[in-house]
């Protein structure tokens, strides 16, 4: 009995094997960096954006011309002119914190143009609102216009930051000229309109994506962009 006992003892202490599948011990992985090409249509040529902005507050009907993004821009201004914020009244406090950012509603903006929440369908939506939304902010608070050069298929990076771009795209045979509030009502309008939320096992919040075109001729992105 003693040792009947002992061998039992000995069978229920012994490791047992259990075979699990594959499946469920492998984690979807968190997806690749943002991709470094642009968002832009097939077949759509990159020219940096040019910028009619003033420099000298004494002759401020006097515009330079600046190309990059509004971030790469503002901060070429500020190197030439170290008070450009204060003499051009320029305040745009980029906050980290989403609690002053609007949530997204249908927007008042004109809707007689064309709007497409799907694409591009190259890239994924901007994962950080934030920048999308301060980028907008960005343009509002600058006077002169945007300077898009002849197309058809030219398109331009208005703004980037935190791998969330917007872009400028001219489809006319000759070059546009426009004021910023223009392209910064173009991406409000998919601020307001493209917008949802996205949850996964890595990530849980608004992003957007989409592009909104107009009838004469250019259209504004909004997506995912390494920078």
């Amino acid at each position: 009995m003693k040792t009947i006992n002992l061998l039992l003892s000995l069978f229920l202490t012994l490791p047992i094997a259990h075979t699990l599948p594959t499946d469920d011990l492998t984690l979807p992985s968190r997806p690749s960096s943002p991709s470094s090409s642009p968002p832009i249509p097939s077949g759509y040529s990159i020219v940096p954006l040019t910028w009619s902005l003033p420099l000298d507050p004494s002759s401020p009907s006097t515009l330079h011309e600046f190309n990059g993004t509004v971030q790469q821009v503002h901060a070429q201004l500020l190197s030439l002119n170290p008070n450009w914020d204060i003499d051009f009244n320029f305040n745009i406090t980029t906050s980290s914190s989403i609690s002053s950012i609007p949530d997204p509603i249908p927007s008042s903006l004109s809707k007689r143009d064309w709007t497409d929440c799907s694409a591009p369908s190259t890239h994924g939506p901007a994962l950080d609102r934030n920048a999308i939304y301060w980028g907008i902010e960005y343009l509002r608070g600058l006077s002169g216009q945007a300077q898009r050069g002849p197309g058809p298929r030219s398109c331009g990076r208005v703004s980037c930051s935190w791998n969330s771009a917007i872009w400028y795209c001219n489809n006319n045979s000759y070059t546009k000229y426009m004021p910023w509030y223009h392209i910064a009502n173009a991406a409000e309008v998919l601020w307001h309109n493209c917008q949802y939320f996205l949850s996964n096992w890595w990530f849980a919040g608004w992003v957007i994506k989409g592009e909104r075109w107009h009838d004469d001729g250019w259209f504004v992105i909004i997506a995912e962009e390494g920078c």
